[in-house]
C-alpha cells in the first residue's frame, strides 16, 4: 500500500500542475491577445528620434512579421494550453477521488487524456503553421520564427503506455474483488 499513496501523491502534483498550467495558459492568452492588440496600435507610433516603434524594433532583429507570428502562435499554444489543463485537472481530480489508477473507468479516462494530448498536440502544430504562413504570405517574408510542438505527443504517448500498466492492475483488483465461486455437489 505504501507506492499507492506514492502514486496518490504524485497524482495531486500533477493536478496541482496542471492547475497551475491552466492559470498560467489563460494569462498568456490574455498577454498576446493584448499584444497583438497593442502592438497594432502603436506599431506606427514615433517613439524616438522620428523612428516609429516597429523600425525600432526592426532594426533590433525583430521585424513587424516576427512580432506577430510569436504574439499569434503564444495565442494559439496558450489556448491549446487551457484546454490541455483543464482536462488533464479534471482528469487527476477524478482520479484522487477514486483513490486508485486500478479501475477501469480511470483506465478508460487515461486513454481519452491521452489522444486528446496527441490531437491537440498535432492540431496546435497545425494551426501554428498555418498562422505562420498567413504571416509570411501578408509580409512577403518568412519571420523565421519556428515552433516545436511535439512535447504533449510525448506526454500522450506515456499515458497510453501507463494506461496499459493501469488496466493490468484493474483486471487484478477485479479478480481479486470477485468471490470464488462456490462449487455445489452434485446429486448422484
Amino acid at each position: 500500500m505504501k507506492s499507492l499513496k506514492i502514486i496518490q501523491v504524485l497524482a495531486k502534483i500533477m493536478w496541482i500542475l496542471s492547475r497551475i498550467a491552466f492559470i498560467a495558459c489563460i494569462v498568456g492568452a490574455s498577454l498576446c491577445f493584448v499584444g497583438i492588440i497593442v502592438f497594432s496600435a502603436t506599431k506606427d507610433v514615433v517613439v524616438y528620434e522620428g523612428q516609429s516603434f516597429s523600425v525600432l524594433l526592426a532594426d533590433r532583429g525583430a521585424p513587424e512579421s516576427s512580432v506577430y507570428s510569436a504574439l499569434i502562435t503564444g495565442l494559439i499554444v496558450s489556448g491549446v494550453g487551457i484546454y490541455l489543463g483543464k482536462i488533464n485537472e479534471i482528469f487527476f481530480k477524478k482520479e484522487i477521488a477514486l483513490g486508485t489508477p486500478f479501475k477501469k473507468e480511470v483506465v478508460s479516462e487515461m486513454r481519452k487524456l491521452a489522444i486528446s494530448n496527441i490531437v491537440a498536440s498535432i492540431g496546435m502544430g497545425i494551426l501554428c503553421a498555418i498562422a505562420l504562413s498567413i504571416v509570411a504570405a501578408i509580409y512577403r517574408y518568412d519571420s523565421g520564427f519556428h515552433l516545436e510542438f511535439f512535447s504533449t505527443v510525448g506526454y500522450g504517448i506515456s499515458l497510453l503506455i501507463l494506461s496499459l500498466f493501469c488496466d493490468y492492475g484493474a483486471e487484478l483488483e477485479e479478480k481479486k474483488a470477485a468471490p470464488e465461486p462456490i462449487e455445489e455437489p452434485t446429486n448422484e
